[in-house]
């Protein structure tokens, strides 16, 4: 299985910002103004295409190119992503139709060269509905690969991290042409952390210990520029009431022990002190895998991996999550932390 939305490459951003069509997309996507569609059975699509030449979306349309959509329907092809193939899934067709430029450009667009390129990318652009809450995302370089990571909240108050790979692999869509997307697919989701909820404080004493341990340890000028950028930010406060007051936390009994005991090699044999809380029944354990900062269950998979350059940056995403009201932790806390634990 897929998910609907597609990863779309920074040629494709591109063409879409010099289309200027970006503010108009996202005021249709807020009125609920674009189609949608579900999971298609295959006599779906039939369906689909009859209405669609009904409503004259295909007038104007090159012929060799209604035929390549006719062949590809009959052949089922695949996608070629970083020289794999991927499956066609049914849906896909959707952003090769024409239906969603049509609604942008009337039928101007098929005078356009590289048709299948700029149909599906305009598509893949307006069908890959942004969260109505976005969280703090960045992109984190790791040996050739880029994964975006976002730090938010569930529609629970949970802390919610997410690593998603956005690297622009070179792609052949259906038909063998080159494209700027893909569709976003399970494996794209390579790491991330579902923990409980109020437990931000103690995520960001975990990161300032890793960071300690890199020796990079908390001077009081960049606790005091976190801080002044949290503030920078204001406060919106979520529905749930724990985050509109302080929780009573002492930072002192964040640090318990942290001067005592180092992160554990992730393949060494020392027990692992420092732990996140699941929003199950439990617990991601810390370690340090070389340089890179890993949450594991058992110590034989990685579940969730940070690289050094990525610990400032999950201060920020925290500190972003509870002044956005994303989580249930009331940023003051945070701030009362990043002060406890200057160097």
């Amino acid at each position: 299985m897929r998910s609907s939305n597609c990863i779309i490459y920074p040629e494709g951003i591109q063409l879409i910002q010099s289309l200027g069509i970006e503010e108009k997309v996202k005021r249709l996507q807020r009125q609920y103004a674009l189609p949608s569609y579900g999971s298609l059975m295959q006599d779906d699509l039939p369906t689909i295409v009859r209405a669609l030449n009904q409503r004259g979306v295909f007038n104007g349309a090159p012929q060799e190119y209604l035929d390549q959509l006719n062949r590809a329907f009959q052949s089922s092809p695949f996608w070629s992503v970083d020289g794999q193939p991927e499956k066609l899934e049914l849906e896909d067709f959707l952003l090769f139709l024409g239906e969603y430029p049509h609604i942008l450009f009337g039928n101007e667009f098929w005078t356009r060269p590289n048709l299948s390129r700029f149909i599906g990318t305009v598509s893949a652009f307006m069908i890959s509905a942004p969260r109505s809450r976005p969280g703090y995302t960045w992109l984190s370089q790791r040996n050739g690969q880029t994964v975006e990571i976002e730090v938010t909240g569930t529609d629970h108050g949970d802390l919610y991290i997410s690593e998603k790979d956005r690297t622009p692999y070179t792609t052949l869509d259906p038909f063998g042409n080159p494209t700027y997307f893909r569709p976003e697919r399970d494996k794209d989701h390579v790491g991330g952390l579902y923990s409980c909820h109020s437990i931000e404080s103690h995520f960001l004493a975990l990161v300032l210990k890793y960071m300690e341990q890199l020796g990079s340890p908390l001077t009081k000028v960049i606790a005091g520029e976190f801080i002044s950028w949290g503030e920078s930010l204001g406060s919106g406060g979520g529905p749930w009431g724990e985050s509109f007051g302080s929780q009573g936390l002492d930072p002192e009994l964040l640090f318990t022990c942290f001067d005592e005991c180092r992160i554990p090699e992730f393949h060494g044999t020392d027990r692992g002190f420092y732990s996140v809380p699941t929003d199950g029944d439990s617990s991601y354990k810390m370690f340090v895998d070389g340089q890179d900062l890993v949450f594991s269950f058992d110590r034989k998979s990685i579940r969730a991996r940070f690289i050094p350059e990525d610990a400032p940056q999950l201060v920020r995403g925290l500190i972003y999550q509870s002044a956005k009201g994303q989580g249930r932790t009331n940023p003051k806390e945070l701030y009362e932390a990043l002060r406890y634990r200057v160097h």
